[in-house]
């Protein structure tokens, strides 16, 4: 059967608090161009693909904790007669290159993807220098999360900002970043996920790095209790990284009546409300830049070329627990004045595209390239395909039945990363958008199954 154009497009969330709204502003911009989107949680969004119209999957990341399980995810799809093409959510704030080109992608995965959304000028050069780098189309883009920072898009959170203000006054937010130091699903010793085979690539490097955010880690406990004896008038909130175990930071909470450990909603509303941000090479730190917030780096440890230098370099920086408080009473006191060249630092890392929205232009690429990446699938493959395909359905299947809690794999781990959100929650989402940006008025949105929903314009909904 020929391809239908524009071909659908298929969009999964993994983490519902990092890129839910955002998937859901490109869903509205495609639908507003004609095109049918279909959204949701990962693994329930592959589990239809064996069965749905054959469109443009646009992955959220090319290697998971398994990369030869992912290589065989793109290679399926693929065969299936899907386009693949993809981005790399944590390609913002990035790994050294030769780490990267080890746990983050790989040939097998690249060998299938047919073009790649980059986030900007620092992302493109880093792709282009994997060692295996075959000349796959890199497309400076931007990503749909910076699109939420944007003045014109930022007023989409100003009913949860007031309700955060007004349930916490002023407070502090402090932005975790140890999801493989203290882990929600099991690890190994060496922070990859358990389960994970190892990787003779790994070098001394990696190790050192996990060990020094292990310090870190210990270190970040410290100074929240310190913090909350030093403002004990000012509530402080915690919000660990959704990789993180919240459990383990309750011993300090329990302590305090002012600290709060949460895991709410996406960042922004939190930064937008809060006093000052808090943190140690967590990518929130970029949004609060482009959202013109403060934030503070804790460092108490004088090895920089161990930490995340893009976040940090946009942030006042902190070496010791006095001097973090002291850079805080400046802050919330109105003294403090921001680093020099944040615009020169996020120019170099997120394009930026004048007045046209990262999902503009990436829907731009889609519309130019759509016909010749369709002309490049085989169609005599399809068969074998969708019986792949319906394998791995069982196979996830299988593995969320015998996984413990702990698990990646288990059915309170994926439910907290995506959980089954109403057709009203998101219908809610998507009118806020309406409201917001003055666009997408044809656009609407309905829930089809568990975890998944259909994006598309007015005349051509149910």
């Amino acid at each position: 059967m020929p391809d239908k154009f524009p071909l659908p497009l298929y969009l999964p969330v993994e983490s519902h608090v990092r890129e839910l709204d955002a998937k859901i502003l490109l869903a509205a911009v495609a639908a507003e161009r004609g095109r049918t989107v279909y959204l949701g949680e990962q693994n329930a969004l592959r589990a239809t693909m064996p069965f749905g119209p054959r469109g443009i999957y646009i992955h959220k990341s090319f290697s998971p904790r398994h990369r030869a399980l992912q290589a065989d995810h793109f290679r399926i799809q693929r065969n299936m007669g899907y386009v693949v093409v993809g981005w790399d959510e944590e390609g913002l704030v990035h790994l050294p290159e030769d780490i990267y080109a080890v746990r983050r992608i790989g040939p097998e995965p690249l060998a299938s993807l047919q073009a790649v959304f980059s986030w900007g000028p620092n992302y493109t050069r880093l792709f282009k220098s994997l060692p295996y780098y075959d000349g796959t189309p890199v497309f400076e883009t931007g990503n749909p999360r910076t699109d939420m920072y944007r003045p014109e898009v930022r007023n989409y959170y100003s009913k949860d900002v007031a309700a955060l203000k007004k349930r916490f006054g002023s407070f502090l937010l402090i932005n975790s970043n140890f999801g493989r130091i203290n882990p929600a699903v099991r690890r190994s010793r060496d922070g990859s996920a358990s389960g994970k085979k190892s990787n003779t690539g790994l070098d001394q490097t990696w190790h050192t790095m996990v060990e020094h955010r292990r310090k870190l880690y210990g270190a970040f406990r410290d100074m929240l209790d310190q913090l909350a004896l030093a403002f004990p008038a000012r509530q402080i909130v915690l919000r660990p990284h959704p990789a993180e175990r919240l459990e383990s930071w309750h011993d300090i909470s329990s302590k305090h009546r002012n600290v709060h450990v949460l895991h709410e909603s996406s960042a922004a509303p939190w930064i937008l409300a809060s006093d000052v941000l808090i943190h140690n090479g967590c990518t929130t730190a970029l949004e609060a830049a482009l959202l013109d917030k403060p934030s503070i780096t804790f460092a108490p440890f004088p090895v920089s070329d161990l930490d995340w230098q893009l976040p940090n370099s946009v942030s006042r920086q902190a070496s010791s627990i006095p001097d973090l408080i002291d850079h805080v009473k400046h802050q919330v006191s109105g003294q403090a004045m921001p680093p020099h060249n944040i615009s020169k630092i996020l120019d170099e890392h997120i394009a930026h595209t004048a007045e046209r929205l990262a999902c503009d232009s990436i829907m731009d690429v889609v519309e130019n390239h759509e016909r010749e990446w369709a002309a490049a699938q085989s169609q005599l493959l399809r068969p074998i395909g969708v019986a792949h395909g319906l394998i791995r359905v069982a196979e996830k299947t299988w593995q969320r039945i015998k996984a413990d809690e702990r698990s990646a794999n288990s059915v309170s781990f994926l439910e907290r990363q995506f959980p089954d959100f109403s057709e009203s929650d998101l219908q809610a989402r998507l009118a806020n958008f309406q409201q917001t940006t003055g666009r997408f008025r044809s656009v609407r949105l309905h829930r089809t199954s568990a975890k998944l929903y259909c994006v598309n314009l007015a005349t051509a909904h149910r």
